[in-house]
């Protein structure tokens, strides 16, 4: 049984987790545009957040998954589990080392000297709003997103089509590691494993 400390702090990280994504696209609306020529419908899939509001979500999450090491090291200490066990098991994973990286930058304002414990001095950079669809498998499936003047999505086809906060998360010198939404979903099935192995949890 999950003791209801830690239960608390899972339960508010999906919760970061859910708000990063939007899974009914169609109650989103675009931007109509009139020129004397053309009528249009733009797309940006905010939602009407701001810049601000995005941002904190990423960060939001990035601070529930980094801490949550914390809150698992003191669990695995009460039922006889070194913390040790637990941070070696971190620094074998790909998303937490960068996210816990992040949310120190966040934190303190700056890159940590000594590397961090990605080694990769990570950032973020175009934080954003963006589709992602995915289709299921077989040949001939598809996805078809249509948008009404309106300013109405309609979706159909054989998959789904959600709205997702990402941003580019690059390293200490520029170059590209990955898509902050992807590592995040990374970073969770990382906790899950770890859990389950070392604590015999399921999440």
């Amino acid at each position: 049984m999950i003791e209801s400390g830690i239960q608390q702090r899972v339960e508010r990280l999906w919760a970061a987790v859910h708000a990063t994504v939007t899974k009914d696209v169609t109650t989103l609306r675009g931007r109509t545009w009139r020129t004397d020529r053309f009528v249009g419908v733009d797309f940006d899939f905010t939602g009407g957040k701001t810049p601000a509001d995005l941002e904190n979500e990423l960060h939001l999450t990035n601070f529930h998954l980094a801490h949550l090491r914390d809150h698992v090291k003191a669990w695995a200490r009460r039922r006889g589990v070194g913390a040790e066990c637990i941070d070696a098991r971190v620094r074998e994973c790909r998303a937490i080392p960068i996210i816990i990286d992040l949310t120190n930058r966040d934190k303190h304002g700056g890159e940590d000297r000594a590397g961090g414990w990605s080694r990769l001095g990570p950032t973020l950079r175009n934080i954003h709003r963006q589709a992602v669809i995915r289709v299921g498998g077989g040949f001939g499936r598809r996805v078809v997103m249509r948008g009404g003047m309106d300013g109405r999505v309609s979706i159909a086809g054989d998959g789904n089509v959600t709205a997702v906060t990402t941003a580019d998360v690059v390293d200490s010198d520029g170059n590209l590691i990955g898509d902050m939404h992807s590592l995040q979903e990374t970073a969770v099935g990382e906790w899950q494993r770890i859990m389950r192995e070392e604590l015999g949890i399921t999440l």
